[in-house]
């Protein structure tokens, strides 16, 4: 081993400024695995300040069958979020196994490509509006993301052509932020987007695509942050030693301001994963469905 190999934290800002001046991305491994970071080489990605409100983590730990419908689920951030299975066409979520040693997770339905495939969604909305709406993250800083595992085969058709993992509302039609894992010329990438429905004929947006490659059957954490005006998406390969590869991507910045703001009114646009629903929480034919394993969905409001 090197000298410089011998100071980690040294090393690591080394690679992250050999990874901006080249304009790609280094990947180092760690096997540090917290609920709501991850280390790099004893750098430390941050996913907000510690005066930030935990408003959605959801536990998957049901102590179910493995294969059978997901009971209730809980969220363990704000307490006035609920949380429902919205199914269409006979569609479930399953009770899965998670990453080695971290539990269990959900599983989606398998990929159909046809309009009146199996499709289901979790659906979350503030139950509670009396003291505001806690899914709304108005133009404060905030992260949000999940641990995901992709099928094989997810996506062909415009009936389930990508896999949408975490959002609030639809393109085009509102206010958003999503994350999706979409077919690229290069392969399957995450990427993050923000957008504010300004009027019918302008829309503010910003979106960052990450540099990582996504293989199924693997599992993968994606987070996603807008803090100021910089965007930025990380994207973590849990490998099969214990170890985890840390993609970083330079973050977009100078976005517009992004204001995620949703009336206090009904129906009160949900929150999904997994796929894209209505503001009336029905599930979007061209829902994109998530076709794969989801495990602690987040999102973190700076306060």
């Amino acid at each position: 081993m090197n000298t410089i190999n011998s100071n980690p934290v040294a090393f690591s800002y080394l690679l992250i400024a050999m990874s901006a001046a080249l304009g790609g991305c280094i990947a180092t491994e760690s096997t540090a695995d917290e609920a709501n970071d991850v280390s790099v080489e004893g750098v430390e990605v941050e996913e907000g300040t510690s005066a930030a409100t935990e408003v959605v983590r959801l536990d998957f730990n049901f102590g179910a069958v493995i294969g059978q419908p997901v009971p209730a689920i809980q969220n363990l951030g704000d307490p006035d979020i609920k949380v429902s299975v919205v199914s269409k066409n006979g569609g479930k979520i399953l009770v899965a196994g998670g990453r080695p040693g971290n539990g269990q997770a959900i599983n989606f339905p398998d990929h159909d490509g046809g309009e009146f495939g199996p499709r289901a969604v979790l659906k979350l909305v503030d139950n509670d509006l009396s003291d505001g709406d806690a899914l709304s993250p108005g133009t404060a800083d905030f992260t949000f993301g999940a641990d995901f595992k992709l099928d094989a085969i997810s996506v062909s058709t415009k009936y389930d052509n990508g896999n949408n993992l975490i959002q609030r509302g639809l393109h085009g039609s509102s206010d958003q932020y999503k994350i999706q894992v979409d077919k690229t010329a290069a392969g399957m990438k995450p990427s993050c987007s923000l957008a504010q429905k300004i009027s019918a004929d302008e829309t503010r947006s910003a979106s960052v695509t990450s540099n990582a490659i996504i293989e199924p059957g693997h599992w993968y954490r994606v987070r996603c942050r807008r803090e100021g005006s910089t965007l930025t998406i990380v994207v973590t390969l849990f490998n099969a030693d214990g170890t985890q590869s840390v993609v970083e991507t330079p973050p977009v910045t100078n976005i517009p301001v992004v204001d995620l703001t949703w009336p206090l009114k009904a129906p009160v646009v949900p929150m999904s994963i997994g796929g894209k629903l209505h503001a009336d929480g029905t599930i979007v034919s061209e829902s994109d469905q998530f076709n794969g394993l989801v495990d602690n969905p987040m999102l973190k409001v700076d306060n």
